[in-house]
């Protein structure tokens, strides 16, 4: 293990800034690896090992932009929205045509027909609303989002089954998050009535977003892989584990010549990065530099460890500005911290290390990137953003809470 130990995670870094809650506009994405990001979604349709794998200190390892679309919706009253074709929208309903769909709107003026939703009963949203129907052609996950809420306004979105307040699957005051089939759901933006009986009815903006399991085929993430960890994501949103949209996926099926360590935007289902990335020497695949072989949650494995993270704080080491993890599946990957798995930038993590070698560089574990990225991505993935390490690993696909069926 590296000399460095006591700062309890060199062996691997990342270094994430921490984003505004809710940044006016999409932050700069960065295009690597002469990726083409598309960003809409139609309803339609660590220490290191050197070049020979011999394992030494980290100080000496080997070592996209998008924007959401904004989609058409029919008048309230008017005709035909998406997957309805023909089918009328009904009265004072926005039918939503195509996703990612942006409203800029008010509340104010709106009915006041639904309250004491399922999923927050107690929560008085007796005030105005505005009601939102999305038909789903195929299954994913759905994302519902409020942004620029005016002055002294207090709205909430929910999601719903049916056009029943009771029928409530999530809500949020910002953001609400449900793994759906297809069909056809309800989005509601309606106003919170304080203990006075004044509603805090007023102006917000929607972003609703379908994020599906092929969406990034064209980017290189396999639609079983992405499939996994919606399902994931889902599981962990309706346990509390976060309540950030930004996603990580590391693809450990792949080789490590391939990018396979993406970060998504389920608010508006981008791509944001699209990064190399290392395995530890000890889960190296036997005969073939460039694969992972299998997983370990052992102390002094150098191998990396598979499942579902969340992201911590950020620290300076000797490889700059590093990442910490915690893992959140016992047996599996809860021995993170303790084991320094971090995220951190490294030399050998570089797309110039594969032209040389053939191969990317192999840690003592660790997720390490590319020191051009490193720093941008780690300030989008710090401070309590989920990250997914995938893996074929039978024993985790059938017993992982996350992701097992």
């Amino acid at each position: 293990m590296s000399s460095d130990r006591g700062d309890a995670g060199d062996h691997c870094m990342l270094i994430i800034f921490e984003m505004a809650r809710r940044p006016a506009a999409a932050p700069m994405l960065y295009l690597s690896r002469k990726i083409v990001l598309l960003a809409s979604v139609v309803v339609l349709g660590c220490g290191a090992a050197d070049a020979q794998g011999v394992p030494r200190d980290d100080s000496q390892a080997d070592g996209g932009t998008g924007g959401a679309a904004t989609s058409t919706a029919t008048d309230p009253g008017g005709a035909g929205g998406a997957g309805g074709a023909g089918d009328d929208c009904p009265a004072d309903v926005i039918c939503v045509e195509s996703l990612p769909f942006v409203d800029a709107n008010t509340t104010t003026g709106a009915g006041a027909t639904l309250d004491g939703y399922g999923c927050a009963p107690d929560v008085n949203e007796a005030g105005p609303e505005k009601v939102y129907r999305v038909d789903l052609a195929k299954p994913g996950l759905l994302v519902a989002s409020l942004d620029k809420l005016g002055a002294d306004v207090d709205v909430d979105v929910h999601i719903l089954e049916k056009l029943d307040a009771g029928a409530c699957v999530d809500r949020g005051h910002w953001d609400a998050v449900a793994a759906l089939d297809a069909g056809q759901y309800w989005v509601v933006v309606d106003s919170w009535v304080n203990d006075s009986g004044i509603s805090q009815e007023g102006d917000y903006e929607l972003t609703i977003a379908l994020n599906t399991a092929d969406a990034f085929l064209d980017m290189g993430l396999d639609s079983t892989v992405l499939d996994a960890g919606l399902g994931a994501f889902a599981h962990a949103w309706a346990s509390g584990d976060t309540d950030t949209l930004e996603y990580g996926i590391i693809d450990y099926t792949m080789p490590s010549t391939q990018p396979r360590f993406f970060v998504l935007d389920l608010r508006e289902s981008q791509m944001l990065y699209a990064e190399l990335t290392s395995h530890g020497e000890g889960s190296q695949a036997p005969g073939d530099l460039k694969m992972t072989g299998s997983m370990s949650n052992l102390e002094g494995s150098h191998a990396s460890s598979v499942g579902l993270v969340i992201t911590a704080e950020t620290y300076s080491g000797k490889n700059g500005l590093s990442l910490r993890l915690d893992g959140l599946e016992v047996g599996f990957n809860d021995n993170d911290r303790s084991r320094a798995i971090v995220v951190h930038g490294a030399d050998y993590a570089t797309q110039k290390f594969v032209d040389a070698n053939g191969y990317l560089g192999r840690s003592w574990g660790c997720p390490a990137i590319d020191p051009a990225v490193h720093k941008q991505l780690i300030n989008t993935m710090a401070d309590g953003r989920l990250l997914l390490k995938y893996f074929d690993d039978p024993d985790w696909l059938t017993s992982s809470v996350y992701v097992s069926p």
